[in-house]
């Protein structure tokens, strides 16, 4: 939740996802109210506080790059020994 010059906004995240509850109620006491009650009805579609912290922290494992369909297919037809004899016959030839 937070408010505005003129209004307190709700956000519900919810947990089977898809878009936020939003919801604008009055700066004042009968519209916090209404935001506490709000809170108390919705809070088994609400996310606790870790599963939202989630929302805003990073991913710990950075996403996969994407590998070309040559490269995963030299990979797969070759083993790291060879790859690496290959490495050594190139940097002999002097070739990087």
């Amino acid at each position: 939740m937070w408010s505005t010059d003129t209004d307190i906004i709700a956000m519900l995240p919810m947990k089977e996802g898809g878009p936020c509850y939003l919801m604008k109620l009055p700066l004042n006491e009968g519209g916090l109210s209404q935001a506490l009650e709000l809170l108390k009805k919705r809070r088994k579609e609400v996310l606790t506080p870790t599963e939202a912290q989630d929302l805003f922290t990073p991913p710990k494992h950075p996403p996969q790059v994407k590998v070309s369909d040559r490269r995963q297919r030299f990979l797969d037809e070759t083993t790291e020994a060879q790859r690496e004899n290959a490495r050594k016959v190139l940097a002999k030839l002097g070739i990087k």
